[in-house]
């Protein structure tokens, strides 16, 4: 009976609650990558929101809301599935990172993914952490492939 306890919760250890999502280009809305940047100078402030849907990649820089710049990629036929290949192969989860320490004025960072509903809705606050846990599957190279989107990038950061 003990064994059968401590079988239990080591399986436990080892196993995640968390579900890996897998996306279907056909079934996919669009994905959301936002960067807020932290309380600086309007001058020196720069956030930025990503969407990616079937047909286009699209960003918006701002600066406490005014828009900076924008910038828009037609997708090629077949760029929207391979990105959406990129994702299923990142293995995410809707695993929350955790963050015990409370402030204010730091960058953040996240991540949503539509279906017909939000399917995946991650966020990281860089107060105390600066990568998304491991649990939450490979986020940044998500993020990152975003980013190639828009090879000009820190052109319109400027």
């Amino acid at each position: 009976m003990l064994r059968g306890y401590l079988l239990i919760i080591i399986l436990g250890m080892f196993t995640s609650c968390d579900t890996q999502i897998f996306l279907e280009a056909k079934n996919t809305e669009k994905i959301v990558y936002n960067f807020h940047d932290s309380s600086v100078p309007p001058q020196y402030h720069r956030s930025f929101e990503i969407t990616v849907t079937k047909t286009s990649a699209n960003i918006i820089v701002d600066s406490y809301g005014d828009t900076l710049a924008t910038a828009s990629k037609e997708l090629a036929e077949g760029e929207f599935e391979e990105f959406v290949s990129v994702i299923n192969d990142a293995k995410l989860t809707n695993s929350k990172p955790k963050n015990d320490l409370a402030c204010s004025g730091s960058t953040a960072e996240s991540l949503k993914i539509y279906t017909d509903k939000l399917l995946l809705n991650t966020y990281l606050d860089h107060c105390k952490n600066n990568e998304f846990p491991s649990s939450s599957g490979q986020i940044r190279i998500v993020v990152d492939k975003m980013k190639l989107f828009f090879p000009d990038l820190d052109e319109l950061l400027k």
